[in-house]
């Protein structure tokens, strides 16, 4: 699943978003809990470059293959198993750069209601399991990742955070991804930065997308 292919850690500045051991995916129950949305649905309701603050950019499109990681979780399967379950959320994405130059991605998979609440229980348990793992670049280079929960402002059904970090070179890379349920509808934010992230600009993003998403259903 390439929306989390190397994500981000505890950096030394001050993030809003503070660690925790484990968040409460729990949020305001909302109607029509078996809505999902059309992939035509769900193309219309990604964000654009014009839903963003002023300094956003857009990324192109390459149209490069997708690569599979599903090697780079071997320590732990269940990750593994969880994003391959989640691995088709990356036909539906956009990319963007921000002002400060860090990368961020949405990813909106419609499923069906029972589905969609798996895979956020899935993804808690898993990040709750597996909390580091070794991999390799695509060079074969060795590097170690490391990921926790984080809390995160409740949207939609049920909102589940968390962060990986990746030291390599002598470079720490973060990564923070937001995973948002609204009924059938899942929404992955994840947002990559070299040292500190700007979660401040995460929250807003996921704000904005959840609000797309629910004028979709």
């Amino acid at each position: 699943m390439s929306i989390v292919a190397v994500a981000g850690c505890g950096s030394t500045g001050r993030d809003r978003a503070g660690t925790v051991e484990r968040p409460d995916p729990v949020s305001p129950v909302h109607q029509n809990q078996g809505g999902t949305l059309s992939a035509e649905q769900a193309r219309a309701a990604l964000l654009t470059v014009m839903d963003l603050p002023t300094g956003w950019s857009a990324k192109p499109d390459t149209g490069a293959a997708k690569k599979d990681s599903s090697d780079d979780y071997q320590e732990c399967p269940k990750l593994a198993a969880v994003f391959k379950k989640a691995d088709s959320a990356d036909d539906i994405s956009a990319g963007f750069t921000s002002p400060s130059d860090s990368d961020l991605s949405e990813a909106i998979l419609p499923m069906t209601l029972s589905a969609a609440e798996s895979l956020v229980a899935e993804f808690s348990d898993v990040v709750t399991t597996c909390k580091r793992l070794s991999s390799n670049t695509d060079d074969g280079m060795p590097f170690d990742m490391y990921m926790t929960a984080l809390s995160f402002p409740k949207l939609a059904d049920e909102t589940f955070a968390f962060r990986t970090t990746a030291t390599l070179m002598g470079a720490t890379v973060n990564a923070d991804m937001v995973l948002v349920r609204r009924s059938g509808v899942l929404c992955f934010i994840v947002h990559t930065a070299r040292g500190r992230i700007d979660t401040a600009a995460t929250e807003d993003v996921a704000q904005r997308a959840f609000a797309k998403i629910e004028k979709g259903l």
